[in-house]
C-alpha cells in the first residue's frame, strides 16, 4: 500500500475507501482468484452433497453406478406386502452408451441377481436364476451423464416373511453399446424394515 497523505481520513486507505465500504472496493487480481477458487469448491461440494441426498450409489464399474431404493421411498414395508425396488442406473462416462437389457417381465431377466440377508442373519437370497424368455423384451440405452430407472418386484423371487431389517444388494450384468464383454455393477446395501400389520383399532 502506498503512503497516505495528511488528507486521508482515519480508517481509510489511500484510495479513499474505508473498511466499512469494503464492498465498494475493486478487488485485486489475487483476491479475485481466491474468491473464484473458493466459489468453485463450494459449487462442487454442493453438487456432491445433492448426489448423496438423492441416491446412495454403488461403486463405479466401467463408468456405471447402480443404486436401489424402495418404490415410493421410505424404508418400511408391512409384512405380506410386495417389496418393490426402484433400480437406478447412472452413466458417469463421457463417451460410452450403456445398454441395459429389459425383459417384459423384469423379474424373469437373469441379468439381475440379489443378495438378501434377513434380520436373523440368514441368507435368503434367490437361489435359482429366473427363467430367461428369448425375444420377450427390449433394452434401455443410457447416454453419458444420464440416469434411468426400472422397477423390480423382489418379493416375486424372495420371501420377506420375518419381522425386522433385511439387507439387500443388487448385482446386475450390463454391457456398453458396441462392446461384447459383459460386466457386473453392484449397488450399495439397502436396508428394508419389515414391520407387522397395524393392530385393528376398531371397537367391537
Amino acid at each position: 500500500m502506498r503512503a497516505c497523505g495528511p488528507a486521508a481520513h482515519f480508517g481509510e486507505d489511500c484510495d479513499g475507501f474505508s473498511p466499512l465500504n469494503a464492498r465498494k472496493r475493486v478487488c485485486s487480481t489475487t483476491t479475485m482468484k481466491t474468491y473464484l477458487h473458493c466459489f468453485s469448491i463450494l459449487a462442487v461440494f454442493s453438487a456432491f452433497a445433492d448426489g448423496i441426498e438423492t441416491n446412495n450409489w454403488g461403486a463405479t464399474t466401467n463408468g456405471v453406478q447402480v443404486s436401489i431404493g424402495l418404490s415410493g421411498g421410505g424404508e418400511k414395508i408391512t409384512i405380506n406386502q410386495p417389496v418393490k425396488l426402484v433400480i437406478r442406473f447412472k452413466n458417469v462416462s463421457t463417451n460410452e452408451i450403456l445398454n441395459v437389457s429389459r425383459q417384459s417381465l423384469l423379474e424373469s431377466d437373469d441379468s439381475y441377481s440379489f443378495v438378501v440377508i434377513s434380520q436373523s442373519g440368514q441368507d435368503v437370497s434367490p437361489s435359482a436364476k429366473p427363467r430367461f424368455i428369448p425375444g420377450s423384451g427390449t433394452s434401455i440405452r443410457i447416454a453419458p451423464r444420464q440416469v434411468k430407472a426400472v422397477q423390480y418386484e423382489l418379493s416375486r423371487r424372495c420371501k420377506f416373511d420375518e419381522i425386522g431389517a433385511y439387507k439387500v444388494i443388487a448385482k446386475i450384468e450390463l454391457k456398453l453399446l458396441g462392446k461384447s464383454k459383459m460386466f457386473q455393477a453392484v449397488s450399495s446395501p439397502l436396508y428394508v424394515s419389515i414391520v407387522p400389520d397395524a393392530p385393528n383399532s376398531e371397537l367391537p
